[in-house]
């Protein structure tokens, strides 16, 4: 476990810790802000471009009572050209050693999609996984989730074509009985058309779950067809113990995938399979993020490979003794132009006193490369990497460098890094400073998200808002 000091500020100025002042807006005017709003954002103080929020005060009413009401989680971001971001609103805590939240509904720039008790279509008590998104050649977002309720589980996949609305359906029920079934999202992605193979959506998600193991499975649509192919195993499972999902899946282009998964060996967890691949709380074990292909659109896949090892995940929180924060650690992946593929993650040092975000590359027949983009003083997490079509490559991660043990505030800041002529630049802060305690008790999920854009970046971070009836938002921050 990670010392709880973080990091000895006893000859640095302390920083103030202040809270960016997202704009609120209304459910109903999440995408027109009036100008006299641009204006404000405009005058926002920040380190790194001008921050416009996105999200605000629940729309949910009585509906998500039992939830953290106003607080948001796991932003998604898509379309570089004109960003569309979904997040969970209304958060729900799971327990256990492998909590993760869920929301009581999944909201965006664009309005509503299914995905919770109160979203469209949602049913009472069902709770959603974090979204995953894609784009198409044509501006269509893709977004996959899954959602748990006393009924039984659904994967619910949408579609968001450029200026009209979300068009959701169900592509799989799944059995009832299965509590942990929220823990694992869903994710989707969308192979372009070639002159040879049709433009296709791909979606993986869980089919089985504790106590019996877990199998990922696969499916495709050719878009336009009305159809989904039958499910094909993403591993080699079910495994007799363990979770097993792939956390990402990315196309490379026509037939070719990729599905990265995360690995944690814990104490007790004796891999049984080749492919074996276990999820748990982060605090306890080393990780490894691990790959696997296929070059039939996903009928048949490889043995997963390790692309990346990662030491010492989770934190724990100086300012409520004997508590940990955990880190979910969903494997981030960008593909640049000229196809290589790059992987973060975060390392913690053994003692905690620093953590370098780590970035595996392909690197040809080497398989994998590993470069470190930045060392942190303290703990780090939530990295997020993206290609804009320059080539360059951007991380960004939740920074607790700033922190100072016993003045009860957890202070935590987004900062982010990219690359250029001379490798990586120095890391610059996104947002400033929050008491991060203020957006999710004791848990740190997937807070942020970063998408490449034509020559430069875009951030969705989650930010602490110290405002207890809305307790977290969602920014949009143009990063240049």
């Amino acid at each position: 476990m990670p010392a709880c000091h973080l990091r000895d500020r006893s000859a640095d100025r302390r920083e103030a810790v202040v809270t960016v002042p997202a704009v609120r807006t209304s459910f109903t005017a999440l995408t027109a802000l009036t100008a006299l709003t641009a204006l404000a954002v405009l005058a926002t103080p920040v380190l790194a471009g001008s921050p416009r929020g996105i999200s605000g005060p629940s729309p949910y009413g009585t509906c998500s009572q039992g939830y953290q009401q106003g607080a948001e989680g796991s932003p998604a971001i898509a379309r570089a050209e004109d960003p569309v971001v979904v997040w969970q609103q209304d958060i729900k805590h799971g327990a256990g050693p492998d909590v993760v939240t869920s929301g009581a509904g999944l909201l965006s720039t664009a309005g509503p999609l299914a995905g919770g008790a109160c979203s469209p279509q949602g049913r009472p008590g069902e709770v959603g996984t974090a979204p995953s998104l894609a784009t198409a050649p044509d501006g269509t977002v893709w977004s996959a989730t899954v959602v748990n309720g006393p009924s039984g589980g659904r994967v619910w996949v949408a579609h968001l074509a450029p200026g009209g609305t979300w068009q959701s359906e169900v592509v799989a029920e799944l059995s009832t009985g299965l509590p942990n079934l929220e823990y694992m999202p869903a994710t989707v992605a969308v192979a372009p058309a070639t002159p040879t193979t049709p433009l296709t959506v791909h979606v993986a998600y869980i089919r089985n779950n504790f106590p019996a193991g877990t199998l990922a499975v696969h499916r495709s649509h050719v878009v336009g067809s009305g159809v989904w192919s039958s499910e094909h195993p993403l591993n080699f499972g079910p495994t007799p113990v363990g979770y097993d999902f792939a956390e990402q899946l990315v196309s490379l282009g026509g037939q070719e995938l990729l599905a990265v998964s995360t690995e944690i060996e814990q104490a007790g967890f004796v891999p049984l399979l080749p492919d074996y691949l276990t999820y748990g709380d982060l605090t306890q074990a080393p990780i490894e993020h691990r790959v696997r292909r296929s070059s039939d659109g996903g009928v048949t896949w490889s043995l997963s490979t390790v692309a990346l090892r990662l030491a010492n995940g989770g934190v724990r929180d100086c300012e409520v003794p004997g508590t940990a924060l955990r880190s979910l650690v969903r494997p981030s992946v960008a593909v640049r132009s000229d196809g290589r593929v790059h992987i973060a993650g975060e390392s913690v040092a053994a003692n905690g006193r620093e953590t370098s975000i780590l970035v595996a590359s392909s690197c040809g027949v080497a398989g994998w490369c590993t470069e470190t983009a930045a060392v942190v003083p303290g703990t780090a997490f939530s990295a997020s990497i993206a290609a804009d079509q320059r080539g360059r490559l951007a991380v960004s991660w939740l920074d607790l460098s700033d922190d100072a043990a016993g003045d009860s505030v957890l202070s935590a800041r987004w900062r982010w890094s990219s690359t250029g002529p001379k490798g990586w630049s120095k890391s610059r802060a996104i947002t400033d400073a929050f008491d991060l305690r203020a957006l999710v008790p004791a848990y740190v999920g997937d807070q942020g998200a970063l998408l490449g854009q034509r020559d430069g970046f875009v951030a969705a971070p989650v930010v602490g808002t110290g405002d207890p009836a809305n307790p977290s938002d969602v920014l949009l921050i143009d990063l240049g």
